[in-house]
Protein backbone atom coordinates (compact mmCIF):
# COMPACT_ATOMS: atom_id res chain seq x y z
CA UNK A 1 0.00 0.00 0.00
CA UNK A 2 1.47 2.96 -1.45
CA UNK A 3 0.18 6.71 -1.27
CA UNK A 4 0.78 9.84 -0.12
CA UNK A 5 -1.90 10.26 2.47
CA UNK A 6 0.82 9.88 5.89
CA UNK A 7 -1.50 8.30 8.62
CA UNK A 8 -1.11 9.89 12.49
CA UNK A 9 1.87 9.85 14.29
CA UNK A 10 4.24 8.25 11.30
CA UNK A 11 7.42 9.50 11.52
CA UNK A 12 8.56 9.87 7.57
CA UNK A 13 10.13 11.51 4.91
CA UNK A 14 7.61 14.09 3.66
CA UNK A 15 8.80 13.98 0.01
CA UNK A 16 8.26 10.70 -0.71
CA UNK A 17 4.97 7.96 -0.78
CA UNK A 18 4.05 6.64 2.15
CA UNK A 19 5.19 3.03 2.62
CA UNK A 20 3.88 1.23 5.27
CA UNK A 21 6.17 -1.51 6.01
CA UNK A 22 9.29 1.29 5.92
CA UNK A 23 7.68 3.22 8.24
CA UNK A 24 8.40 4.28 12.18
CA UNK A 25 4.79 5.14 14.09
CA UNK A 26 4.88 7.01 17.23
CA UNK A 27 1.46 7.32 18.61
CA UNK A 28 2.29 9.06 21.67
CA UNK A 29 0.19 6.97 24.67
CA UNK A 30 1.79 5.08 27.25
CA UNK A 31 1.15 1.50 27.29
CA UNK A 32 1.68 -0.96 30.16
CA UNK A 33 3.83 -3.11 27.56
CA UNK A 34 5.60 -0.49 25.78
CA UNK A 35 5.41 1.62 22.02
CA UNK A 36 7.15 -1.42 20.77
CA UNK A 37 3.83 -3.30 20.88
CA UNK A 38 1.65 -0.83 19.34
CA UNK A 39 -0.97 -1.79 16.86
CA UNK A 40 -1.99 0.40 14.29
CA UNK A 41 -5.36 0.82 12.27
CA UNK A 42 -4.85 -0.70 8.33
CA UNK A 43 -6.83 2.17 7.30
CA UNK A 44 -6.92 5.25 9.56
CA UNK A 45 -2.89 4.87 10.93
CA UNK A 46 -4.44 5.04 14.53
CA UNK A 47 -3.23 3.25 17.34
CA UNK A 48 -5.80 0.62 18.45
CA UNK A 49 -3.68 -0.19 20.98
CA UNK A 50 -4.49 2.62 23.37
CA UNK A 51 -8.37 2.10 22.51
CA UNK A 52 -7.86 -1.28 24.34
CA UNK A 53 -9.75 -3.01 21.27
CA UNK A 54 -10.07 -3.69 17.84
CA UNK A 55 -10.15 -6.62 15.09
CA UNK A 56 -7.06 -8.42 13.68
CA UNK A 57 -7.11 -9.56 10.28
CA UNK A 58 -5.37 -12.88 9.63
CA UNK A 59 -3.77 -13.56 13.18
CA UNK A 60 -1.82 -10.53 13.04
CA UNK A 61 -1.12 -9.53 9.19
CA UNK A 62 -3.36 -6.07 9.81
CA UNK A 63 -5.51 -3.94 12.51
CA UNK A 64 -8.57 -1.91 12.66
CA UNK A 65 -9.69 0.36 15.02
CA UNK A 66 -13.88 -0.32 13.91
CA UNK A 67 -15.65 -2.70 12.51
CA UNK A 68 -16.41 -0.24 9.36
CA UNK A 69 -12.53 -0.20 8.60
CA UNK A 70 -12.54 -4.03 8.96
CA UNK A 71 -15.42 -4.03 6.15
CA UNK A 72 -13.45 -1.40 3.79
CA UNK A 73 -10.54 -3.44 3.99
CA UNK A 74 -12.27 -7.02 3.35
CA UNK A 75 -13.91 -5.05 0.24
CA UNK A 76 -10.95 -4.25 -1.25
CA UNK A 77 -8.51 -7.32 -0.46
CA UNK A 78 -11.42 -10.23 -1.43
CA UNK A 79 -12.80 -9.54 -4.70
CA UNK A 80 -15.72 -11.96 -3.98
CA UNK A 81 -17.18 -9.05 -0.94
CA UNK A 82 -16.92 -6.17 -3.31
CA UNK A 83 -20.64 -6.59 -3.97
CA UNK A 84 -22.20 -8.33 -0.98
CA UNK A 85 -23.87 -7.24 2.09
CA UNK A 86 -22.03 -5.97 5.18
CA UNK A 87 -23.64 -8.82 6.99
CA UNK A 88 -22.62 -11.29 4.83
CA UNK A 89 -18.97 -10.28 4.69
CA UNK A 90 -18.55 -9.89 8.32
CA UNK A 91 -20.44 -13.49 8.78
CA UNK A 92 -18.42 -15.27 6.28
CA UNK A 93 -14.98 -13.39 7.10
CA UNK A 94 -15.36 -14.28 10.68
CA UNK A 95 -16.42 -18.02 10.21
CA UNK A 96 -13.65 -18.80 7.81
CA UNK A 97 -11.37 -17.09 10.59
CA UNK A 98 -10.19 -14.14 8.47
CA UNK A 99 -10.69 -11.83 11.25
CA UNK A 100 -11.25 -11.85 15.35
CA UNK A 101 -12.54 -8.80 17.78
CA UNK A 102 -9.90 -8.83 20.79
CA UNK A 103 -9.63 -6.57 24.03
CA UNK A 104 -5.90 -5.80 24.23
CA UNK A 105 -4.28 -5.41 27.85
Amino acid sequence: MTNNNYPPGAEHDKNAPWNKEETIFKCGNTHPQGEDNCRFCEITGECITALGEGYIFDDGEAYFKNESDLLTYLKSEILEYQNESKEFILYDAYEIGLYYYTEFN
